[in-house]
């Protein structure tokens, strides 16, 4: 069994190789670890074949997913489609384009099938589109709590973003998702290098490059461009290239992988998928950044971001790997903790020499005991669940119950103190009269006092209130900070304010066009229907239109363009934007027979689109990642930023006492 084992490694090798012509003589710039040597990961990929939504190649279905790695539709103004992704001419070809009436983008977006894990090295070749979409390879935890960004830009040509056009963003993030908070390195948290450029360079559109990751270990990651390592991080120091080419090293007294312990101390230690996308962010959308029209026309060529080839490399032993058998946790089947208490549980890879001794914890309901990366049970309230260890290499799993039981740890006046306070996001740049809100997110998650002060040192350009909400006033810059109560810990943003048109406040938002639906309604004799109205732009300013029908003996229309069949015949009914007189038809064709008969009492059907809800709720608040808040969201045709425990309504109408089929389209 051994030697077919192996035989059959080294076919798959040999696919693999034949399939790799575009990068063969590109070296690794990376070395592997002592020991181990540079394994061709199958998820590698040189695109060279034909591939898109309505005829998806097998080269492509056996290492990638259309879309995102979960149900999310993409960040913001963002929605992933599968139509902005296709594989053509020996590039994966990233398509973004704004939709005709709403602000929406839509944008590519696959998702590698299987995840990766340390000790790893990727590296694409890639020529980035120049639309001030992010430009992204990147990769995250399935529970979306780790993330390792291999490439994040934003080139453009817009004036005033040269900025954006000369870097390139390095960097990987770690999450507590409820409440949302997020910690990557960046210069406000005395962490350095994160935007790489380089001196002479004016901009990353138009040329290819290559573009690598190395993944050592959870608390070590390394960045590569063009074959040059620029920028490390571990645990207590980083070093980047400065763009004169120089090496600027630093230390610190934190983890600079994880500043809060967001992880739990075990880093960035999860199995991760490769995304490829472009995206509009949310920290943009909030300051009022997106890309033109003209940058996501065709005609222009700017609104394609190309990958010429990805490759990936697993650090396997010299001498072969040891495939995992089995795992154990090392503890009773039965183990018992009080709220607040946490225990270690250890395992053990079978066998002990195994060369990948990677797992994942996890429990059967986070709201009785949580888990982290090393084991650590901690008791939440009382109740039994279960905790189970599964390995990388094999899937196997091991698992105890947990039992929380009895009085809380420690006493009820014990308070969890405030270490520090981050704001989000970090500054804005608005128009006189704009308003913009600032989060401020009190570190730890879970400390007992959050309250937070908020001051604007110049109210004469900007002031903000006890809610960080900001209200530009007059042109200028002012510093916000935010202090908490507990422990007087502070940060601060710098929001800046420009006066371009006159008067005290925003110029209003014109209409730009309007849209009716349907186009085409077929009604009996006394049979009437709802006609929906969109207003262009989605934030006009604005949005009020009138109805009226040509021929009021065929059909009327009411004020909320509701139409009522009078007569055999046809007739248009027309919506009129006030603002602009833009207008939009639908014809109407009225039979000449009476209505028809109840339906039957089985058998009908009800159709309800997910969009149409007229109303929605939840317990879960998104809004700092860009969502509405409570409940989900309504797009052009689908809803986004479901989380658990949301609910949409929806009203139906029922002509009769029966049985019906409802489909719900999402």
């Amino acid at each position: 069994m051994k030697k077919t084992v192996t035989t059959l490694s080294l076919l798959l090798a040999l696919v693999i190789g034949l399939q790799a012509q575009d990068w063969n003589g590109v070296p690794i710039p990376a070395n592997p670890p002592s020991g181990m040597t540079w394994e061709l990961n199958p998820v590698s990929d040189s695109f060279n074949y034909e591939s898109n939504s309505s005829s998806l190649n097998p080269e492509f279905t056996k290492r990638w997913n259309e879309l995102y790695i979960n149900g999310f539709s993409g960040p913001s103004n963002t929605s992933y489609h599968k139509d902005h992704t296709w594989i053509t001419n020996g590039n994966l070809n990233i398509h973004g384009a704004w939709d005709n009436n709403i602000p929406l983008i839509y944008t590519g977006c696959i998702s590698s099938k299987e995840p990766l894990v340390y000790p790893m090295y990727m590296e694409a070749r890639v020529k980035q589109a120049g639309c001030m979409l992010a430009n992204n390879i990147w990769m995250i935890s399935e529970d979306e709590f780790e993330e390792l960004d291999m490439l994040e830009s934003y080139p453009n040509i817009q004036e005033g973003r040269e900025y954006f056009d000369k870097r390139i963003h390095l960097s990987h993030h770690t999450f507590i998702r409820d409440p949302f908070t997020d910690y990557q390195p960046r210069d406000e948290e005395g962490v350095f290098g994160t935007w790489y450029m380089e001196d002479g360079r004016e901009t990353w559109r138009g040329d290819y490059f290559t573009i690598g990751v190395y993944w050592v270990d959870p608390h070590h990651a390394e960045y590569y461009i063009n074959g040059k390592l620029v920028r490390t991080i571990k645990s207590n120091e980083h070093s980047f290239t400065a763009p004169d080419g120089s090496l600027s090293q630093h230390t610190t007294s934190f983890d600079a992988i994880d500043k809060y312990g967001y992880t739990g101390g075990t880093g960035l230690s999860k199995p991760q998928h490769i995304i490829i996308n472009m995206e509009q962010q949310s920290w943009l959308s909030d300051q009022n950044v997106f890309p033109t029209r003209e940058d996501l026309d065709d005609a222009n060529n700017r609104n394609l971001f190309l990958v010429d080839w990805i490759r990936v490399y697993d650090a396997v032993p010299i001498g072969g790997n040891v495939p995992v058998t089995g795992v154990d946790i090392d503890a009773p089947q039965t183990v018992f903790i009080r709220p607040g208490e946490t225990i270690d549980l250890s395992f053990n890879i079978i066998p002990s020499n195994a060369t990948r001794q990677i797992v994942t914890w996890s429990v059967s309901n986070s709201a009785i005991a949580k888990v982290n990366g090393l084991g650590q049970v901690t008791g939440l309230s009382n109740g039994t669940i279960g905790a189970v260890v599964k390995t990388f290499d094999g899937g196997f799993e091991d698992s105890v119950v947990v039992r929380v039981e009895g009085e809380p740890i420690g006493t009820p006046d014990e308070t969890i103190p405030v270490e520090g306070v981050s704001i989000s996001p970090r500054g804005a740049i608005l128009e006189v009269g704009d308003t913009t809100t600032l989060t401020a997110g009190v570190i730890p998650f879970n400390a007992t006092i959050k309250s937070v002060v908020w001051s604007s040192s110049n109210p004469n350009a900007a002031t903000v209130s006890n809610l960080g909400n900001i209200i530009a006033v007059a042109e200028g810059s002012s510093t916000i900070t935010a202090t908490t109560l507990d422990g007087n810990k502070t940060d601060q943003v710098t929001i800046t304010v420009t006066d371009s048109g006159p008067g005290p406040g925003p110029d209003p938002i014109e209409v730009t066009g309007v849209s009716v639906s349907p186009a085409n309604v077929t009604l009996d004799q006394g049979q009437t229907s709802t006609l929906s109205a969109t207003v262009a732009p989605n934030n006009a300013t604005n949005k009020a239109v009138s109805w009226s029908s040509n021929n009021t003996n065929v059909a009327t229309v009411n004020n909320n363009g509701v139409v009522t069949a009078v007569s055999a015949g046809t007739a248009t009914v027309t919506t009129t934007t006030t603002d602009g007189g833009f207008t939009a038809t639908t014809t109407v064709t009225v039979n000449g027979n009476n209505p028809p008969p109840p339906p039957p009492p089985s058998g009908d059907d009800i159709v309800i689109e997910a969009e149409t809800f007229t109303n929605t709720g939840g317990t879960f608040d998104d809004a700092s990642a860009g969502g509405p808040g409570l409940g989900v969201n309504a797009t052009a045709n689908n809803i986004n930023y479901v989380n658990s425990g949301d609910f949409a309504e929806y009203t139906i109408n029922v002509g009769t006492a029966g049985e019906y089929n409802i489909t719900y389209q999402i």
